[in-house]
């Protein structure tokens, strides 16, 4: 056997990175299509729930999804609010998102808002409303922000840990012709122009909904999980939030753990291929020595 060649080492190497570079991206991507119903039904109560039978449900045997208005009490909303108007310049573009020309940020466990969406004002309506020992789960809390031409389309929440997560949306800003849309099990719609300080609770991996497009405006809105466990489902970290400078890509940023050994491997061998070829050099001058000797 000969020595390995660098330059095909190298060549592997880099088709490592381009793949890695260049392929579909793994964040959050999702592939439901879902037909588009016509038919409206008024929202006229200030309180709406659905909890129905779903032989649709994924994961789960029922759906849910409630609305609920001032749900903040208001020097608390107004917190939130100053915090958003506080972080909005930091806002970037969302990378790999089903969601169409929507920006945002994540928040850490130390902000305001993380604060106020971990408190018994919000967990204990949630623990209240489904039945559970939801409370805030560790996946990150998200400023989020609809534009005109921002939109999502009909999709079901994917399911992040064992026990589906709630999804809890608080919305901060509502100055668009936006509204949010869910059916319920009988494919009925049910559509919203959620108000500010208003909360959307949707179970996970059951109801299907979509935030329509928006024409003139702006939708600021706060999303964070409730979950009653820590153990997550698979593909958890591939569904974490990226947000990048416009026109720029993180895709080269999002390298897994076994890219990462695979290419430090690739290095190794790389690095092990230059020396055998040295070595092997060294070896046949002192062959041919020896030979000549003779």
């Amino acid at each position: 056997w000969g020595a390995p060649c660098p330059m095909t080492i190298l060549f592997l190497l880099g088709l490592i990175v381009s793949s890695d570079a260049h392929g579909q991206s793994p964040v959050r991507k999702k592939t439901h299509s879902f037909k588009i119903i016509k038919g409206r039904r008024a929202f006229r109560k200030q309180f709406f729930r659905t909890r129905a039978e779903s032989p649709t449900a994924r994961s789960r045997d029922k759906e849910f999804c409630c609305y609920i208005p001032d749900v903040l009490p208001r020097e608390m909303f107004e917190r939130v609010r100053d915090e958003c108007a506080r972080l909005k310049p930091r806002f970037q573009a969302e990378d790999g998102s089903f969601a169409v020309g929507r920006q945002g940020i994540t928040l850490n466990s130390t902000n305001t808002i993380t604060k106020i969406m971990e408190s018994d004002t919000i967990s204990k309506q949630i623990k209240d409303l489904t039945s559970s020992r939801n409370s805030l789960a560790d996946f990150p809390i998200e400023l989020r922000s609809y534009s005109p031409g921002s939109h999502m389309d009909w999709h079901v929440d994917d399911v992040l840990y064992a026990k589906p997560q709630c999804e809890a949306i608080l919305t901060v800003e509502q100055t668009s012709d936006s509204k949010t849309e869910w059916l319920d099990s009988n494919g009925k719609v049910t559509s919203v122009r959620t108000l500010p300080n208003s909360l959307l609770i949707v179970q996970a991996g059951s109801v299907r909904h979509r935030v329509t497009p928006l024409t003139r405006g702006e939708r600021v809105i706060v999303k964070a999980c409730y979950s009653e466990t820590t153990e997550k489902a698979p593909g958890f970290e591939n569904q974490m939030p990226v947000y990048t400078a416009q026109g720029q890509s993180s895709r080269l940023q999002r390298v897994t753990t076994s890219n990462k050994l695979i290419m430090l491997a690739a290095y190794f061998l790389f690095a092990a291929a230059v020396a055998f070829q040295d070595y092997a050099e060294e070896l046949r001058s002192a062959v041919g020595g020896l030979l000549l000797h003779r």
